[in-house]
């Protein structure tokens, strides 16, 4: 059984994918479908039901939905077979694996945009896809600049345009902090990208982080230095720039909550428990995440906890600590 992200309640998308694992696409293939228009919960569908259905990838059928979901499950195809080492860690079996997958996902990409040219969603699939193995530098740009004009606030869309503006992809720590600055300053209360701003510092984090001398196998994960040396989680200002994107996310309206405020809350839980094991942690922490992890959903995201260990182990983790 492949694993999926848990940060949304979605009574279809769950049954989706439930017949994904039981071997019939069809529901999925006709949710993606049916969701054209609600962009928000489009992107949701089309990022959960993509790397489930690579399984059953043979049996999609050819009908409206088809193509933006063969997309999204080859472009997961792409990451998983790229793994989650630095560039230089990738052996030549892992790059064509990756390359021959990204390829055949965009083709994928450009009929489902040819198929509806008003549909953002195709062009989130494209920046996903671009990360890892842009046609030139300046793909993701144009993949975000295409979402943009669009349907502007995209989640997935919006959060993998700040991952590569990190350091380690295509920006510095300059740009992605602008970045997130600039798209939260207008942002209404409860709106989940508000989880750019824990978003940015964690990967803050991790870019001042990552010991180079222990960098993972190929498809492991980045192991971070000793708490002692998470500077950057215990600087009071960063604490404070968090806390006031906290408490706009919490001000937001409690009924028909966006179909990504649980991963937006599960970020910031992210953030509050990584200060908490960095040696940062303080009572006012520990009750904003309490209040976060309430309201993150019935299972983890894979990002951001994955940066800091195993991501149910993390879950289970935040929702036992207290103030």
């Amino acid at each position: 059984m492949v694993d999926f992200d848990l940060g949304w309640f979605d009574p279809q998308l769950h049954a989706a994918v439930s017949a994904v694992y039981s071997g019939d696409p069809v529901p999925a293939v006709d949710l993606v479908a049916s969701t054209c228009g609600d962009w928000a919960r489009h992107e949701l569908v089309v990022d959960v039901l993509g790397p489930v259905s690579l399984a059953v990838f043979d049996e999609i059928p050819d009908r409206p939905g088809a193509a933006l979901l063969r997309a999204s499950a080859l472009c997961a195809a792409g990451w998983e077979t790229r793994g989650a080492g630095l560039a230089a860690d990738i052996d030549q079996d892992q790059f064509q694996g990756m390359a021959d997958y990204l390829a055949d996902a965009r083709e994928c990409v450009a009929e489902a945009a040819a198929a509806d040219p008003a549909d953002p969603v195709p062009w989130s699939v494209l920046l996903s896809c671009a990360i890892p193995l842009p046609t030139d530098p300046e793909e993701p740009g144009r993949a975000y600049l295409a979402v943009v004009s669009r349907f502007p606030g995209l989640y997935s869309a919006t959060v993998n345009r700040l991952i590569s503006l990190t350091p380690r992809w295509y920006g510095s720590l300059e740009e992605m902090y602008g970045f997130a600055t600039a798209h939260v300053e207008d942002l209404p209360d409860g709106d989940p990208l508000l989880a750019l701003v824990p978003a940015a510092h964690i990967e803050g984090h991790v870019q001042d982080s990552v010991d180079q001398s222990t960098r993972p196998a190929a498809g492991g994960r980045w192991r971070l230095r000793a708490p002692r040396e998470g500077a950057h989680l215990r600087d009071w200002g960063v604490i404070a720039e968090v806390d006031a994107a906290s408490d706009r996310l919490l001000a937001g309206p409690g009924t028909l909550p966006h179909p990504r405020s649980m991963t937006a809350h599960q970020v910031f839980a992210a953030f509050y428990l990584a200060v908490e094991m960095h040696g940062g942690g303080s009572p006012v922490g520990r009750t904003r995440l309490a209040r976060h992890i309430a309201n993150a959903g019935p299972g983890p995201v894979t990002w951001p906890w994955a940066y800091f260990g195993d991501q149910q182990k993390l879950f289970e983790l935040a929702h036992s600590v207290r103030p």
